[in-house]
């Protein structure tokens, strides 16, 4: 069932282009403006155990859903919900989008559009330094391969499509308060700035689509709360072993000789955030050297090895399940 469903899941992602409806944000930001309309939920949702209550819940309902039908219909309304659930999990359609958009930039010699598409989806872009995009825009497209597939793909092993569900739940919280990349400086005892906002990408990473951008716009950052910090660093704990395997899968299918021996110095550093590993990991398996302003090969690189390495994980699923570890 799990092997089936993630193939099945994965190749229907990547065929059609799914709406909005298709994609996690749009359930979640539904589920969260109906609890933001219950005035006794509002103080709850200010600690972290009421904010863990509230992002559990979905992930709940999706466990008795599925102990619901379990074994309706041969099984058949289980395989529908199982894949429904991931597809809606894996939907990644706003970056998928926007690279598309870079490379069709790129390939008309259109710098400035380049420029603008690889803003929006790597917000740390330096238009000054040309050689910075290529390796920014690799790294943040590994990263965001990461958040939406391999991560995913790892929890639905361990948990199931529940499992999935309440790490997307997470995801999209934190990326609804831009509080990720400062809890990330915080895991490494590094002074959590204020002010203004580096950028509003991370809030684009729930896959928002552009003409309603307005709903990213933030004038000011505060300083995070309790319950966001405590989130952040769930998520840091949640992403401990996943970004483990799957960095392992890039060294594996990219440079081998330069990539392990970084992901083995790493490997027990509890304080690495997931963002960290996998950019550090992404660039020591890249061949490919960027010159030019609007260069693709190194971007393309490394979709391209993020992508074998979705396979080869695949490829592991395949061999457990066909010994009786999986279902």
């Amino acid at each position: 069932m799990v092997l089936f469903c993630l193939l099945l899941a994965i190749a229907l992602e990547r065929v059609l282009r799914l709406g909005e409806r298709w994609q996690f944000h749009w359930y979640m930001q539904a589920y969260m403006e109906k609890l933001s309309g219950v005035n006794a939920l509002q103080d709850l949702k200010k600690s972290f155990a009421g904010t863990l209550v509230v992002l559990a819940l979905p992930a709940f309902a999706v466990f008795l859903w599925l102990k619901l039908v379990e074994g309706a219909l041969f099984g058949l309304v289980s395989l529908l919900s199982w894949l429904f659930i991931l597809l809606i999990c894996f939907g990644c359609g706003f970056f998928r989008q926007q690279y598309r958009n870079y490379l069709k930039a790129s390939c008309r010699g259109d710098d400035q559009a380049c420029f603008e598409f690889a803003k929006v989806i790597e917000h740390t872009v330096n238009e000054q330094d040309h050689r910075s995009l290529p390796a920014s825009l690799g790294q943040r497209l590994a990263w965001i391969n990461y958040r939406y597939y391999g991560a995913l793909i790892c929890w639905v092993v361990l948990l199931g499509p529940a499992g999935a569900v309440f790490y997307c739940s997470c995801r999209y919280y934190l990326s609804q308060n831009d509080k990720e990349e400062q809890a990330d400086a915080e895991l490494v005892d590094v002074d959590m700035q204020q002010g203004e906002p580096e950028s509003n990408t991370q809030a684009l990473e729930q896959g928002e689509p552009e003409e309603k951008e307005t709903v990213f716009e933030k004038d000011t950052v505060v300083a995070p709360s309790e319950a966001q910090r405590s989130v952040a660093h769930l998520m840091h704990w949640m992403d401990w072993l996943p970004v483990r395997i799957v960095t392992l899968g890039m060294a594996l299918v990219g440079h081998f000789n330069r990539a392990f021996p970084i992901w083995l110095e790493n490997l027990l550093d509890m304080k690495l955030s997931a963002r960290e590993l996998v950019y550090k990991i992404g660039d020591n398996t890249r061949d490919v050297d960027a010159s030019s302003p609007v260069c693709v090969a190194e971007a393309s690189h490394m979709v391209s090895l993020v992508k074998r390495n979705i396979i080869m994980m695949l490829a592991m699923i395949s061999v457990l399940t066909l010994y009786g570890w999986l279902i």
